[in-house]
């Protein structure tokens, strides 16, 4: 899982406090070798090879979302929040939260822990 999925779960959840963590970090897909000696394998680089109609779309959006606009980018959502229209997303608390969970998958698999308490490694992030 990657930590857009963790964002995304912790925000749809109303930022849940996490007291514990197990986790496996481990790797599905093939990497070609010749790639995988010249630089870090990374998922962004993935390529979909897809279409998607990106007008149609966004007018899908503006009529299932009344605020859709303000979450278009992070200037429109700050405007948009100054405005009252929108609540201002806790990017800080999202992050930290996310980097201590991400953190603690890392440290589950290395050490073997099958139940890390969060509080048990805090002090590396704060």
């Amino acid at each position: 899982m990657g930590v857009y999925h963790i964002v995304q779960m912790l925000y749809l959840l109303d930022m849940p406090k996490v007291e514990r963590v197990s986790g496996k970090g481990y790797r599905e897909m093939d990497v070609d070798e010749q790639r995988a000696q010249e630089a870090e394998f990374d998922v962004e680089d993935l390529d979909l090879n897809c279409t998607v109609n990106l007008n149609e779309m966004d007018i899908r959006w503006q009529q299932l979302r009344p605020d859709h606009d303000a979450y278009s980018s992070s200037q429109h959502h700050w405007i948009a929040a100054l405005q009252g229209r929108v609540p201002l997303l806790p990017t800080a608390q999202i992050a930290l939260q996310t980097m201590m969970i991400s953190e603690g998958i890392y440290l589950s698999d290395q050490f073997s822990f099958q139940d890390l308490p969060l509080h048990q490694f805090e002090y590396l992030v704060l």
